[in-house]
């Protein structure tokens, strides 16, 4: 019998990404959504990255300056994600996780219950970074003995209450992130299969 967190509804990834969670009251679940912390800049009305073709809508701009403009622009952004990481206590240090657009995989030395509502604030590493939090449900919680007799716990959460938006973006990094893998010949393929 499958569960429901083996039920692949979406693309798998394995990376490393920088993350926190803490654990919530179930009665907040029905105030909490995914969100945004950083603003996700494709979500922005009006926001274009590609400065050359906001030149050509009104005048003329030179192709050296537009560039310099974009990479000023990147760097901005990842300034940006990294002071919002530091507001919101969110480690800078990545961490092993396998990550979908319904739900994460990950240790911690934090014992977790499963059915436990968490909140989880992570970094995407796009261009630029995107910080989100995103409320879960603990659907596998279990204690694995660490190579120096240190515990820790094996946990794997289904998203709750996804929107369109942030389900979006983490598909998005997810197809990213498996295409850069498979260049690089790790052995991951889109998809999450393996190469053979």
């Amino acid at each position: 019998m499958t569960s429901d967190y083996d039920r692949r509804d979406f693309a798998r990834v394995d990376d490393l990404v920088a993350f926190e969670f803490s654990v919530i009251d179930d009665k907040e679940v029905s105030e909490l959504a995914p969100r945004f912390i950083t603003p996700c800049t494709r979500q922005v009305p009006g926001f274009a990255t590609d400065h050359r073709r906001k030149a050509n809508l009104g005048g003329d701009i030179n192709p050296r300056v537009a560039a310099y403009l974009q990479e000023i622009e990147k760097k901005l952004d990842f300034l940006i994600s990294y002071l919002v990481l530091e507001k919101e206590e969110i480690s800078k240090d990545r961490r092993p996780a396998n990550i979908s657009a319904s739900g994460m995989r990950f240790e911690t030395g934090q014992d977790v219950s499963v059915g436990a509502l968490i909140d989880i604030k992570l970094m995407l590493p796009m261009d630029p970074p995107v910080v989100m939090s995103i409320p879960a449900r603990v659907v596998r919680a279990s204690r694995d003995s660490g190579p120096e007799g240190f515990g820790c716990y094996d946990v794997a959460v289904r998203f709750v209450n996804m929107t369109d938006e942030v389900r979006s973006e983490i598909v998005r990094y997810s197809f990213k992130r498996q295409g850069e893998l498979y260049a690089a010949g790790s052995g991951q393929c889109p998809g999450g299969a393996m190469k053979e």
